[in-house]
């Protein structure tokens, strides 16, 4: 097939350029006969990505090729220096194109390699998508072409709330959708975390927990059904799109209203995007308290009048405050320990939405840093990951402050004894 089987418009190829950006992350497409169709680039991932894939040497590769391009099943190979993913670009029952998506092997891999398949997942969708209103007529082609070129703004936009109303007035303008995105709390609800304002239709402010083990798009047409949501009167449909981690769900977009079929793939290629740019959104977020806290730690750590005590005290004031939270405290051995074989997220929340845990990497009996508020807002999986950054920096300067002591208790010894002193005695 010819390479232009792809549709790729400028504003396209710079969302999936946007979306590989400082990740570390490289995106290419390949024609089905294997010849890179974006632009070049002077990216080393990308080109190593380009000669690993257009060259085929590795047996591993060839294999994993064949299965993409002959199905429609995604392929992750390792080399010596990459990951690679690998998803197939259908139109209808054809392959058109190969999505190839690369990080070093090197580095943050968790992150990456969740950027890689939450990112390649959206791309994926989009350029279907696409595929999809090229063969729509005109005034249907030019809304899908404007509207890939509004969501494009979307990998840009750095805080949370401001990629809520981008997208929220998006679908309004362009596909006259009244949504609503609904946040995980600690306590495993749903909870509203943004609409519109005068939206047409009242819903409910929370959602239930078992919305996060749905994925993919989710009609609801039953009466009894919406009600039991918290949906009354017409329309009587609700289609749902959970976000997030596969049974493991961070956000729910809910739309009201009758979802026009040629509609769809815009609007799930939207929330996926929405998907990866919240993820990165919340990554800078983590980023930039580690390395608040990490010079906080510096700095107060270099007091030589206090106790260690009151220097915990105030670390875990000034992380506590960081996070969101009123109240922050140190447990050993706390109360409400996780139970073996809860998910990540329930085993550090527990049942309350103004209150969670998250456990220290500490030798001892299940040191905790605990999280509280006198709000009603509810803690949200925002701040569980915001504490667990913060939790990160703090357990290494603890382990560092233990390992300090020791050596100093050793030398001590070796000295001959003598009554414990220094700064940071209790």
């Amino acid at each position: 097939m010819a390479d232009t089987a792809l549709p790729l418009s400028p504003p396209l190829e710079r969302l999936i350029r946007c979306l590989s950006g400082g990740m570390d992350v490289a995106f290419e497409l390949f024609s089905p006969e294997l010849t890179p169709l974006l632009a070049a680039s002077e990216d080393r991932t990308l080109a190593a990505l380009r000669q690993a894939v257009a060259t085929a040497e590795d047996e591993a590769m060839r294999t994993a090729l064949s299965v993409v391009l002959g199905t429609d099943a995604r392929q992750r190979i390792e080399t010596a220096t990459l990951v690679i993913h690998l998803r197939p670009i259908r139109d209808e029952l054809r392959t058109i194109g190969l999505l190839a998506a690369a990080m070093p092997t090197t580095g943050d891999a968790s992150h990456a390699e969740r950027h890689m398949e939450m990112a390649g997942e959206a791309i994926k969708q989009l350029l279907e998508a696409e595929v999809q209103s090229a063969r729509a007529d005109s005034a249907r082609e030019r809304q899908g072409a404007r509207w890939v070129q509004l969501i494009g703004y979307l990998p840009g936009v750095a805080r949370e709330a401001e990629l809520f109303d981008v997208f929220l007035q998006a679908l309004a303008i362009w596909h006259d959708c009244d949504t609503r995105v609904y946040v995980r709390d600690v306590g495993q609800r749903f909870v509203l975390a943004a609409s519109l304002p005068g939206s047409r239709n009242e819903g409910p402010v929370q959602l239930p927990s078992e919305l996060a083990e749905r994925r993919g798009l989710d009609r609801i047409s039953s009466i009894a059904e919406l009600e039991r949501l918290g949906w009354y009167g017409p329309p009587y449909q609700l289609t749902l799109i959970p976000l997030g981690p596969q049974n493991e769900a961070t956000h729910v977009v809910a739309i009201r209203g009758i979802l026009d079929a040629r509609l769809e793939p815009n609007v799930l290629m939207g929330c996926r995007i929405l998907e990866v740019c919240l993820d990165r959104a919340l990554e800078r977020e983590e980023r930039r308290l580690e390395e608040r806290f990490f010079w906080r730690v510096h700095e107060i750590g270099g007091a030589s009048t206090v106790t260690l005590t009151t220097l915990m005290r105030n670390l875990i004031d000034d992380l506590a405050r960081w996070v969101g939270a009123e109240h922050g405290a140190f447990h050993v051995g706390a109360p409400e320990t996780p139970q073996a074989g809860a998910t990540p997220l329930a085993a550090e929340a527990g049942a309350e939405a103004n209150r969670f845990l998250v456990p220290l990497s500490l030798p001892g009996p299940a040191p905790v840093l605990e999280f509280s508020t006198s709000s009603a807002a509810p803690f949200t999986v925002r701040h569980l990951r915001l504490a667990r950054a913060g939790a990160k920096v703090f357990t290494h300067w603890l382990l560092g402050l233990n390992q300090a002591s020791q050596i100093l208790e050793r030398d001590r010894q070796a000295r001959g004894g003598g009554p414990k002193s220094g700064p940071h005695a209790i």
